[in-house]
């Protein structure tokens, strides 16, 4: 996908976005040989849970009070 999207673009000065699941040791090496200089893994919030009560969906935000509440009360 990055070499595409050198050849689509023109260049190499973008950031790569590697989706945790999505991509192999090999495929950001591959990455850094083509200088791109920056690849960010993007990690799964979920899977970093060991609890499930700190899910990143088990909160939901609050727009008019401006805070976040857990669903600590199912657990």
């Amino acid at each position: 996908m990055v070499e595409n999207a050198i050849e689509i673009i023109g260049n190499n000065t973008f950031d790569a976005v590697f989706d945790k699941g999505y991509y192999t040791a090999q495929e950001i090496h591959n990455s850094q040989k083509l200088d791109i200089k920056r690849p960010f893994c993007v990690p799964n919030p979920r899977a970093a849970a060991t609890n499930k009560a700190y899910d990143v969906n088990e909160f939901k935000y609050n727009k008019q009070q401006n805070y976040c509440t857990g669903l600590e009360e199912k657990y």
